[in-house]
């Protein structure tokens, strides 16, 4: 029995993980989609990185953008996205699920 509640709880840890894999992707590329374009440059500038280790302290999620500009863009100031796009992104995001 106890081999069977570790083996149970090895699937349900996958399956969180896949999951949880899904939105992150599901997000980053919402995230992308929202980023106003001039040059493209903002929009390429998008980075993931996550770890895929649900439950381990170590778990983390991070989406940054490397163009100095992006925040100025995530604070409303272009017609493209005056919402910005971090904001408008979760909670599109959210509303799928």
């Amino acid at each position: 029995m106890p081999n069977q509640s570790k083996n149970t709880m090895k699937d349900l840890r996958a399956e969180i993980g896949h999951d949880f894999q899904k939105y992150v992707d599901d997000f980053f590329k919402s995230l992308v989609k929202l980023t106003p374009v001039d040059t493209g440059r903002a929009k390429r500038g998008w980075v993931k990185k996550y770890n895929n280790q649900i439950g381990e302290k170590t778990s983390y999620i991070l989406f940054t953008n490397r163009v100095p500009y992006s925040a100025v863009l995530d604070n409303g100031h272009s017609k493209q996205a005056p919402k910005g796009m971090f904001n408008p992104t979760l909670k599109r995001t959210r509303q799928a699920r």
